[in-house]
């Protein structure tokens, strides 16, 4: 994989990017399939990572600093010199996780790629629009900008297609233009109240992708514990403490 587009996006992830680079960067996501490559292969680190980092070693600290178990007879077994090394290096590489990622350590645009699932799947419509059919395409291939034309054109002949909105939306947060994206999932919490928590959601993860974390607080505050969305909710708002 080409050297500069892992250091870009390992710039991005460490937030070193200023605000023209950033939309810039946005941008190239949805044009460069390697370059979203690259990001996808990051993240999947970040959430590997992140996933060992809270497993729970108390139990193996304890075996490590006494270097010896006790099997189900009751004899003390004695650990080798190999195996307590391993143990402890399995150790150390947990509480090095736990410390990359607290939440000191998390930029806004590393939590919007750890919490940001689009999973946009219009065919369940059952239509066969060709127009959708091709915003499909380029949304599962991430090209947002191509997907976006699509979509709004779809929704000038179906404008009661609510989940086409949402799409409409995470495209436009996707591509950087997130004060429309806003303004969308804003009216479809308007015209169907029972979408409000989906679409807090979303508007949460604008601010946050946009680095505005207490608007994202904000957003995330709105949600309900009886919406599927809240436990989301409650895992992100523990990261921006």
């Amino acid at each position: 994989m080409d050297n500069n587009l892992t250091h870009l996006v390992e710039r991005f992830f460490d937030n070193e990017l200023n605000a023209e680079e950033r939309k810039n960067f946005i941008r190239q996501l949805s044009e460069d399939p390697a370059l979203a490559a690259a990001f996808e292969k990051e993240k999947e680190l970040i959430e590997g990572i992140e996933a060992y980092g809270n497993r729970q070693l108390r139990q193996q600290l304890q075996t490590i600093h006494t270097e010896e178990i006790r099997n189900q007879e009751g004899r003390v077994v004695r650990l080798g010199r190999r195996k307590w090394w391993w143990a402890a290096a399995v150790l150390l590489l947990g509480l090095v996780a736990r410390w990359i990622f607290s939440d000191q350590h998390l930029s806004p645009q590393q939590l919007y790629a750890m919490h940001a699932r689009h999973d946009i799947n219009l065919t369940e419509m059952g239509t066969n629009e060709d127009l959708l059919a091709r915003a499909q395409s380029f949304l599962d291939h991430k090209d947002y900008h191509q997907a976006l034309p699509l979509l709004e054109q779809y929704l000038t002949k179906h404008p009661d297609q609510y989940k086409v909105h949402f799409a409409k939306g995470i495209a436009l947060m996707e591509t950087g233009r997130h004060a429309e994206a806003r303004s969308v999932f804003r009216q479809v919490g308007q015209a169907r109240p029972i979408l409000q928590p989906r679409a807090n959601w979303y508007t949460a993860l604008s601010w946050l992708h946009e680095g505005d974390v207490q608007q994202c607080k904000k957003a995330l505050s709105t949600i309900p514990p009886s919406s599927g969305f809240y436990k989301k909710a409650e895992k992100l708002k523990k990261y921006l403490k």
